[in-house]
């Protein structure tokens, strides 16, 4: 076998973690009363207020997005 002949791939890195205080970008749809997230709103990047086990509260725009419609950034 030769030296160098193989290449190692980094590990791959940790999701980030969505907590109060990080920054969000949403990605989703509807608000968790089902109400339909402006376009103004989606891929916009928002502060997490308070975050609970399937929602996270924003700061900016005060409304509960769940945690599937958002993406830690």
């Amino acid at each position: 076998m030769q030296p160098g002949k193989y290449k190692v791939s980094p590990a791959p890195s940790e999701p980030k973690k969505i907590e109060a205080g990080g920054k969000v970008k949403v990605t989703g749809s509807q608000y968790t009363n089902g109400v339909a997230i402006p376009s103004y709103v989606k891929g916009n990047t928002y502060t997490v207020q308070q975050v609970k086990s399937d929602r996270v509260l924003l700061k900016e725009i005060y409304s509960w997005v769940p945690l599937s419609g958002v993406q830690a950034v």
